[in-house]
């Protein structure tokens, strides 16, 4: 049974900016002028800790953002977002850039950095852009510059990059 989130200001203020980073880095400009819709079965708030944490069927969405975990932990530092840690089987995450390509990720542990502006998938890693995807036990992903990099654990690192299309296809 899926419940809509309700819960403190403050909390809701750290729900809200959970996406800008992403949203202004990889996706759609519009996005972090959108709504944040945020879903789950329970949630928790400790003011002591400053976390919030979500779980089951955890729904996330801003725009075209949307991530999909069985749990997320909202880390808070002074009152603003410092970082997001969401798992599942797998946790997920898609979003459309601005010229509206779809960028995917998926991994067992999903980690954003605000400050770094850095995106870590661990266990099963995937992100995939229209271009490549990449594949290993952990990937790293910056944000603002778009660099990413894989370490393949028991199984090597997996690229597939995309040919050029050329404007007669």
């Amino acid at each position: 049974m899926h419940h809509r989130y309700k819960s403190m200001p403050i909390p809701w203020l750290a729900i809200a900016l959970i996406c800008a980073p992403v949203s202004n880095a990889i996706g759609q400009s519009s996005d972090r002028d959108q709504p944040v819709v945020v879903t789950a079965d329970r949630s928790e708030y400790s003011g002591e800790l400053q976390q919030q944490t979500l779980t089951g069927n955890v729904v996330i969405e801003q725009g075209s953002l949307r991530i999909n975990a069985d749990k997320i932990v909202i880390g808070l530092v002074q009152g603003a977002l410092d970082n997001i840690d969401a798992s599942g089987r797998p946790a997920t995450f898609e979003q459309l850039d601005d010229e509206g390509r779809k960028i995917k990720g998926q991994a067992t542990r999903v980690q954003l950095s605000v400050a770094s502006d850095r995106l870590q998938l661990l266990g099963n890693a995937v992100l995939s852009t229209p271009t490549q995807s990449l594949s290993g036990d952990r990937v790293d992903y910056n944000l603002h510059t778009q660099a990413a990099s894989a370490v393949g654990g028991d199984e090597q690192v997996h690229i597939v990059i995309q040919p050029v299309k050329s404007e007669t296809q």
